[in-house]
């Protein structure tokens, strides 16, 4: 941001700007408020020639402004936890009932194929999402983490994020026999997630390839 007097306030060694920084995501704020640093400093000085500035930039950390950790770690660790719990929830209770013969009795019911996939799903996705509340709620009350923006629409998207982490149990059932098996392919899952999901590393910031694959 800057104010409309910033050329007369540079001739006078005293100009003014303010760098606003998005402080919800740790890597970002920290490379840019570097970033920004660096590219005022080094500019002052190719125009001084001189290690004085004339100019001098406040940052403004805009919702995280004392850089919490704790605002970082919670909201990510929550999401984690609903990917996971989803999908390992749904891989493990329809591969147990293959495991025991039950399978074989449940498709001879009356009851469709769509059916047995729903009955297995609704059940672990309200286990899903009750851990994801308590993991936020905790979060609020506990470790101070605030809450913006709609409710309602925050609980849309994270029932759509649990019924993709189904989807993906499903499908690791259908080539798993026993439950050593299915647990076997979450785990390399759950590192790619780690490195892919912007969770540890920007989406941005990742080689094209990689980016796709995270997309």
């Amino acid at each position: 941001v800057t104010p409309a007097d910033f050329a007369t306030g540079f001739v006078q060694k005293d100009a003014n700007i303010l760098i606003l920084v998005d402080g919800s995501n740790s890597f970002t704020t920290q490379a840019a408020y570097s970033s920004a640093a660096a590219i005022s400093q080094a500019y002052d000085i190719s125009l001084t020639r001189q290690p004085l500035s004339p100019l001098n930039a406040h940052f403004d950390v805009l919702y995280n402004p004392d850089l919490h950790d704790l605002w970082f770690i919670v909201p990510g660790f929550g999401a984690f936890l609903l990917y996971g719990i989803a999908l390992k929830l749904t891989a493990f209770a329809i591969v147990r009932e293959r495991e025991v013969g039950t399978i074989e009795a449940l498709l001879v019911t009356p009851i469709r194929p769509i059916e047995l996939m729903l009955a297995k799903m609704i059940p672990n996705l309200c286990i899903a999402m009750l851990n994801m509340a308590l993991t936020f709620t905790m979060g609020m009350l506990i470790f101070g983490v605030p809450f913006r923006g709609s409710l309602l629409l925050f609980v849309a998207l994270a029932v759509l994020f649990a019924v993709g982490g189904l989807g993906l149990g499903l499908a690791i059932y259908s080539v798993s026999h026993s439950q050593v098996h299915a647990n076997q392919p979450p785990t390399p899952m759950n590192i790619a997630v780690l490195f892919l999901s912007d969770f540890l590393f920007l989406a941005d910031s990742l080689p094209l390839v990689l980016r796709c694959l995270c997309y």
